[in-house]
């Protein structure tokens, strides 16, 4: 099993664009701190750092040609799981949270300063990531796991670390979208059957509400990285599967909540159909 292709593109696009004077402010310092000192990526090196800006700015203006509002939408997820995820530790001080698919978003890194983080991923990527961070938390653990093979609820239990009793956020941030309806409905039992009380924050994607030519540009991109997206679940047909195991949205943020500025000062184009629920 290979790394994911389209989690390594999400980071390496977040990472040069919170370096844009007109998003950096926008950014938390932690998140800023995390690329630049924690996590080695070749694009860091200052190497050239005229041509390589260059190549990742057309890289970006030609993403955003071909899908408009990806670049936002990327912005938007990744402030508000993050916003969200610092708002419920603030609540449950003794509180934990499981990533799940983790990648290598910064999430989970910063939260462990104060609290037990879990990221669960498939194998090439925990030692991909584990090789390219210059940092280690005392209270951040990696667990090997694969939503479509693996039981969640014993991959947990089999960690040491992990205590079911205390309150949990887990956080799925772009996973959902490669998950069938039958893994999604497995997932959201076992999240209760670890304990009753937990929480869910998930990032919803329905790919029905985009433009047809740019719906598209993004399944198309997703193919030629060798991977495999689902049938669409719109937000109702989610909010059942999730419901039919005790799951209720609390809360949802849409992309358009959120203006984003570009240089020019004028808002950046946003993508219909992203949101973040946040489930209880």
């Amino acid at each position: 099993m290979n790394i994911s292709k389209t989690a390594l593109a999400i980071s390496l696009k977040f990472n040069a664009l919170r370096k844009q004077q007109h998003i950096q402010h926008l950014i938390p310092y932690e998140i800023h701190q995390y690329y630049e000192s924690v996590i080695f990526w070749h694009s860091n090196s200052r190497l050239f750092s005229p041509i390589k800006n260059l190549f990742i700015n057309t890289l970006l203006r030609f993403d955003e040609m071909l899908l408009p509002g990806d670049l936002h939408h990327i912005i938007f997820r990744k402030l508000s799981v993050y916003t969200l995820t610092k708002a419920y530790l603030k609540h449950n001080p003794d509180g934990q949270i499981v990533v799940l698919g983790s990648g290598f978003d910064h999430l989970a890194w910063i939260f462990a300063n104060q609290h037990p983080c879990f990221e669960l991923d498939v194998l090439p990527v925990i030692r991909q990531k584990q090789a390219m961070i210059k940092q280690e938390r005392e209270r951040l653990y990696f667990i090997e796991w694969d939503a479509n093979n693996d039981r969640l609820i014993e991959t947990l239990n089999s960690c040491k670390h992990y205590n079911s009793q205390l309150p949990t956020l887990f956080i799925t941030e772009g996973l959902i979208d490669y998950l069938d309806r039958n893994v999604i409905r497995n997932l959201a039992a076992s999240i209760k059957t670890l304990n009753p009380k937990n929480e869910w924050l998930s990032t919803h994607f329905d790919r029905e509400e985009l433009a047809f030519n740019h719906r598209i540009s993004f399944e198309l991109g997703v193919r030629l990285a060798g991977e495999k997206l689902t049938k669409n679940v719109d937000t109702t047909e989610f909010a059942k599967l999730c419901s039919s195991k005790s799951f209720h949205i609390k809360h949802k943020i849409y992309s358009n909540d959120r203006v984003i500025s570009k240089a020019n000062g004028q808002p950046m184009s946003h993508m219909k159909g992203c949101s973040v629920l946040h489930l209880n």
